[in-house]
């Protein structure tokens, strides 16, 4: 049964940072024909969300048990055959029985919380779309609303479970375990439009936990929302008549990170664009380097400075879709958006969506045979940096295409649990 009430985490517990032991990472089975039209990415090995999971699954197989959500017992077991999970050995992954709409379940699954005696608990946030209640219409409008996958999962593990008030999502939300909480500004008050920014703050201090809150201020361009069209650039989200695909406003796992205890990455405009950038990378230039002065001037809970890790943007990625992909009819659903035949959408890559776990790191490349030298270049600087951020884990280079063309990354498609 569900235990515990209100929106107070216990003071006993607290959320541990991502690098921190983990006994299992949970993904989930995809709402049927959400596959991106294969052609988007002529040429590359991983088109499918199935291969970035199975390449997920290899990659955490011997450090950490997999646990695969779907809505059924059969629909569990096809999709870990089209995963290479099928053949794991119980320890190695597991089918649970949770009702879900979508691959999201960092944003719509729990955040863990874990105390001294090493006992679980669990936050249920609310949540409503990534902001795009109510102007969307159709299937997605009703998939994963209301959301009852914290309290089912937390349940099913017979763990305890407090429900915030807080409107929330999992990606917008980076801990350094020892008390410390990243939050974008446009996000959290985007999610909480009837509360004041200091008791946005307040209750995220007492719904996680956290002594301090580190905020930043807005996320990169390609992460903008897709409904927040302008007429000067044609009706699109972003200049050129360029949309985002879904995006969540700002969540921090696509730009600002912990990475150690009082270590944070942040992204940038790579320098060989810095001097001719397109007009979508010189937004997303212009808000990084805000961010990186606000975090300049702050702290971590015990006072002392935050050290500053910069880790490249991937280069600028349009490519075209139309009525063969899912996302075009979501984003055709939108009120206020207005599209007919193909239109043109920016990647939501990033190599600050990637995936800790006991010792490895899931970590994205987008370089494939064929692409521009810079491309590979920028990946392995990247490799670089997350690597002198964790030295002693092994890094596992997965290519995210598919996930990035649906708003997201690998963090976003997974669920650790501490």
């Amino acid at each position: 049964m569900t235990r515990g009430t209100g929106p107070i985490l216990p003071k006993a517990f607290r959320v541990p940072a991502e690098w921190e032991p983990q006994q299992a990472v949970s993904i989930a089975t995809p709402p049927p024909n959400e596959n991106f039209d294969p052609s988007q990415f002529a040429g590359r090995t991983t088109t499918t969300i199935e291969s970035v999971h199975d390449a997920m699954v290899r990659g955490l197989s011997g450090r950490t048990k997999v646990r695969l959500l779907a809505n059924t017992v059969d629909e569990g077991r096809t999709y870990a055959k089209a995963i290479g999970a099928d053949q794991l050995p119980p320890e190695a992954f597991e089918i649970a029985q949770i009702a879900h709409g979508d691959i999201w379940v960092r944003d719509t699954g729990p955040i863990w919380a874990l105390n001294d005696n090493g006992d679980l608990a669990a936050v249920w946030m609310g949540f409503d779309k990534w902001g795009y209640l109510p102007r969307i219409t159709g299937v997605w409008a009703h998939s994963d609303v209301p959301n009852y996958l914290p309290r089912d999962l937390a349940s099913a593990l017979d763990v305890p479970v407090y429900r915030t008030p807080l409107v929330g999502e999992g990606g917008g939300k980076s801990f350094n375990g020892k008390g410390s909480l990243i939050c974008c500004r446009a996000v959290e008050t985007g999610r909480n439009p009837s509360l004041e920014f200091p008791e946005i703050e307040q209750l995220l201090q007492l719904s996680f936990n956290v002594k301090h809150i580190i905020w930043v201020d807005q996320g990169p361009a390609e992460d903008d929302q897709t409904f927040d069209v302008h007429p000067e650039y044609e009706g699109g989200t972003l200049p050129g008549r360029v949309f985002t695909p879904t995006g969540t406003g700002g969540h921090v796992d696509e730009f600002c990170r912990f990475v150690g205890p009082h270590t944070i990455l942040l992204a940038q405009v790579h320098e060989s664009h810095r001097s001719r950038m397109s007009p979508i990378e010189a937004i997303t230039n212009q808000r990084m380097e805000r961010n990186l002065r606000i975090l300049e001037q702050q702290r971590d809970q015990d006072g002392h400075p935050l050290e500053i890790l910069r880790i490249p943007l991937p280069p600028e990625m349009i490519y075209t879709i139309d009525h063969r992909d899912p996302v075009w009819w979501t984003m055709r659903g939108l009120q206020g958006v207005t599209i007919e035949g193909a239109i043109r959408v920016t990647l939501a890559a990033s190599y600050s969506n990637f995936l800790v776990s006991n010792d490895v790191v899931l970590f994205p490349r987008y370089y494939e045979a064929g692409m521009s030298d810079l491309v590979d270049q920028i990946d392995q600087e990247a490799q670089a940096v997350i690597r002198r951020a964790f030295p002693d884990h092994e890094i596992v280079l997965i290519d995210p295409h598919p996930v990035n063309a649906g708003g997201g990354g690998m963090h976003c498609i997974s669920n650790d649990q501490p």
